[in-house]
């Protein structure tokens, strides 16, 4: 059975022009990994990278802010240009580890990697000073990863009023 997404991730892909699709073996080659299945089955529905029209978050207690959870910006894709995973990783190759593939962007310039042993899955914070600290493990698998995915709805923000500010102090008129 192939992979889909959750609907309410409103996930779409991301064409960027002049991008030419890759196939899946070489760049299974290029980054030397076996790709999880969940995430070639993703590479051939959309067949280039994937954003996402809601906030899609997963928990991360150990490396979010204090929701706790952290939100996924893009799943680089199967393609040769600036959003694709071979282009990423080699943009990137002396600053994350080598047994590390980047896969996708939490914001920021942040990362999750894939480990290329064992499959865990981890955040890489690329303005870490301190090495040691820059990884943060956070799931076993992808798949592990991929069910941990939920769509986030912000409240809605408070009126002016709601907040209790004082509206004529700041020169604004009631409706």
């Amino acid at each position: 059975m192939t992979f889909q997404f959750d609907p309410s991730f409103d996930a779409e892909s991301l064409h960027m022009p002049g991008d030419s699709l890759i196939e899946l073996d070489q760049i299974e080659s290029s980054l030397r990994i076996l790709l999880p299945s969940e995430l070639r089955d993703l590479f051939i529905e959309f067949g280039s990278a994937i954003v996402f029209n809601k906030d899609v978050e997963f928990p991360a207690e150990k490396c979010a802010d204090d929701s706790g959870r952290i939100g996924v910006s893009v799943i680089y894709g199967p393609v040769d240009g600036s959003l694709g995973i071979i282009r990423i990783n080699e943009q990137l190759s002396m600053q994350i580890p080598k047994t590390s593939v980047v896969f996708a962007e939490i914001g920021l310039g942040n990362m999750l990697l894939i480990d290329r042993i064992d499959g865990k899955i981890s955040v890489w914070l690329h303005d870490e000073a301190l090495p040691s600290r820059a990884i943060t493990p956070v799931y076993d698998s992808f798949h592990d990863l991929i069910d941990a995915l939920v769509a986030f709805d912000p409240p809605p923000l408070p009126s002016l009023k709601e907040l209790g500010l004082d509206l004529k102090a700041m020169g604004i008129e009631e409706e």
